[in-house]
């Protein structure tokens, strides 16, 4: 995601990166020895040349994506879909380009490209920067999770630990959006991802996308809170029933509330029940 605030600086950015690609580009072009890869030196000129091509031509792309799907203040709400699979391409597109800088510039050493590979680097980091890769979304499970392992009988099997340090590998960029979903090999110890953790204790479904705002559901709980009121006045002279009675306390208290997708079930069985038990007893 962007703002509006780092999208001018995000635009700045892949300015000088065009013509930082261009600067490359025309040093390979006109260095005199190539070192050959797999085919002869003119086959590996050709075939560097096509590769810094195919991200000069993905530039563009970024910076439409960044003004459309990832931006934070537009009119329209965000498709977190889109959003996400945006923000995994223009992650994998950038790294890629870092990596494959650092091997031209490796293998091609009377090029003379190191000076231009760090300009290309610094920018690409300068890039990466001015995107937020925690999706609202994300952060709404993660306030979620970390008011739940606070509860005293929940820490002893709480994983914050290792959620923030996700985060933070992710907002450092030392890991890719998709390493950060699925995890990823440290040495000889696999780091859980963010898909896994989320899962934890039964918090959410690997079935279930992720999460909305909690504002999200203010027109469910209107509704629920609306139910409420209606059903007080009919179950207060129930209390003493043993089907009816045990309803009107939480309905009283209307101690339910819809902030999760999980929420939404919950309350529907709720009101599912109380509606068979009044009909069982009164239709």
């Amino acid at each position: 995601m962007i703002d509006s605030k780092a999208l001018p600086e995000l635009k700045k950015h892949l300015a000088t990166l065009k013509n930082q690609l261009s600067l490359f580009e025309t040093k390979v072009k006109d260095a005199p020895e190539i070192e050959p890869g797999e085919s002869g030196p003119e086959e590996e000129r050709a075939r560097i040349l096509s590769v810094i091509s195919s991200y000069q031509e993905k530039l563009p792309k970024i910076e439409e994506d960044a003004s459309g799907p990832l931006y934070k203040n537009g009119s329209d709400p965000i498709d977190i879909p889109t959003a996400l699979q945006s923000l995994a391409v223009i992650d994998k597109t950038l790294t890629d380009l870092k990596q494959d800088a650092e091997e031209i510039s490796e293998n091609q050493y009377e090029c003379k490209l190191e000076i231009y590979k760090q300009e290309i680097i610094k920018t690409v980091e300068l890039i990466l920067s001015t995107f937020d890769y925690v999706l609202p979304n994300i952060r709404f499970e993660l306030k979620f999770m970390e008011k739940y392992y606070r509860a005293p009988a929940n820490m002893s099997k709480t994983v914050m630990p290792e959620l923030n340090d996700l985060v933070h590998s992710l907002e450092e960029h030392d890991i890719t959006l998709d390493e950060f979903f699925k995890g990823y090999k440290n040495g000889e110890n696999k780091v859980q991802g963010y898909n896994v953790l989320r899962m934890k204790n039964g918090l959410f479904s690997k079935y279930q996308f992720f999460d909305n705002s909690p504002d999200a559901y203010k027109e469910l709980n209107d509704i629920y809170y609306q139910i409420c009121k209606h059903m007080e006045s009919f179950l207060k002279d129930k209390r003493s029933e043993p089907d009816l009675g045990k309803f009107y306390f939480q309905v009283k208290e209307m101690s339910m509330q819809i902030s999760r997708m999980s929420d939404v079930f919950e309350t529907g069985a709720f009101l599912t029940a109380l509606t068979r038990k009044s009909k069982k007893k009164y239709s």
